[in-house]
This record gives structure tokens, sequence and C-alpha cells, in this order.
């Protein structure tokens, strides 16, 4: 809001002064920085949350069903497959959560994957912050006086310090007895035994490093809404800008 200020005199030689607010007028700014800025984001997003919903963490030995098909186990986070035919198809079998409730023992849910999916939750409730107040930034650059690039800047970087935290406690968690049934008792933190990383794994290392660039495009976004092209679009009296 912007105070205007009115003077006028009365019949008696009295000054009145009248204030009244004004409303900033908006302005849409699109520019390739903000675009690709808001598409990393969003891109970021979906790729940790395909990570955190997959069961291919980790991929068991091979084993042969009676029809001598190959057969995969895999166990995620939360949940798994007791079967999966080939190593990366789509197609795979029983795969259903094992968790109950975060009050399941650590020798069958280590507690380490229950820190581990809750740091995800808050990683991913922050990057769905930064999404709807990215759509938002296209008209509304500012909240309190502060940048809402340099506010969603400040989350996805908090949220890529979260997504580490979270992904390093997946191996601490190797040594419960579920991950043990799988690759074999030697099977401890960090050592995961006849098991392989599934490629799950790799995308959720993916999305954190999305996510730590976005951060980092945050700043470069700010600053094309606010350089001297804008102004001058601005200056013209022009609502939606568009500059690349």
């Amino acid at each position: 809001m912007v105070k205007a200020h009115q003077a006028f005199v009365t019949s008696g030689g009295t000054t009145l002064i009248r204030t009244s607010k004004k409303r900033r007028p908006c302005y849409c700014i699109y520019t390739c920085r903000t675009l690709l800025w808001l598409l990393l984001t969003i891109l970021a997003t979906m790729v940790i949350i395909i990570a955190v919903i997959s069961p291919q963490w980790m991929v068991g030995p091979p084993s042969s069903d009676e029809k001598d098909v190959v057969q995969y186990p895999t166990i995620g986070i939360y949940n798994g497959c007791s079967k999966m035919h080939t190593y990366d198809a789509l197609y795979s079998d029983l795969c259903a959560p094992f968790v109950v409730g975060f009050d399941m023992l650590n020798t069958t849910w280590s507690n380490f994957w229950k820190v581990s999916i809750i740091l995800f939750g808050i990683g991913l409730l922050l990057m769905l912050i930064t999404v709807t107040t990215a759509i938002l930034g296209v008209c509304l650059q500012s909240v309190c006086k502060k940048s809402l690039f340099v506010i969603c800047g400040l989350l996805q970087a908090i949220a890529g310090l979260l997504y580490i935290v979270a992904i390093l406690l997946y191996p601490v968690g190797w040594g419960s007895d579920r991950v043990k049934d799988l690759c074999g008792v030697n099977a401890g933190i960090f050592n995961i035994d006849m098991c392989t990383l599934g490629w799950t794994f790799y995308v959720a290392i993916g999305g954190t490093v999305v996510t730590f660039l976005c951060a980092v495009l945050s700043v470069p976004a700010e600053l094309s809404t606010s350089s001297d092209k804008v102004q001058d679009k601005i200056l013209e009296g022009k609502k939606v800008i568009c500059l690349c």
C-alpha cells in the first residue's frame, strides 16, 4: 500500500491533511531465469516424491521361482516388493508398505529410517510451499518487504540439508533384521552385504542436488525481476512483462 497525503484549507483558515492509501499496482513479471527456477523447483519436488514412495532403494540378491524366472526382492524406506521379475522392470509383484506405525520395533523398521522418512516429509513440505510461492511470485514479488525468491531460496536450502541427512540415515539403518533377512547376516551400518543399491537411491541424491541448484538460482531469478529492462517496461505502463 502507498500512502498519499492531501492538504486543504478550511473556511476558518485551518490546514487539514488527509492521508489516503493507494494499492500498489500488480505487475506480472516473466523472465527466463524465473521460469527456469520455477520449472526446476517443480522437478526437484517431483523427483523426491518419486524417490520416497518407490520401494527400490535396495535390491536383494536374485532368486528363481518354480518356472526359473529370476526375481529381485526390493526394500524402500517404508515399503518393499517380495519379488520383481527384472531389475529395472516397471512391473513388480507383491509390493506393499511394511510399516504399520511408528511404534514398530527397531529390528523390523529401523529407527534411523523412521527419522529419515520424517525428514523427507518436512523437506517436501518446504518444497511444496516454495512451489506455491513460486507460482504466486510471478505477480507478487515480495512479502513484508522481503523478496519471495530469497525466502524460497532459503527454504530450498533447508530442504536440501534435510534431504542430505535423510539419505545418510538410510545406510545407518542397514543393521535391522529386515535388511539382514534380505541381504545376509553380515549386513550392518554402511555394509549392504549381498544387496545392491537400487536406482531410487541415486534418484534421491539427484533430487537433492537439483534442490540446492534451485536455492542458488533463486538469487539470479530475483535479480532478473528488478533489472533495468523490467523497470523500463514498468515505466511504459505495462502490467504483464515478458523478458528473456
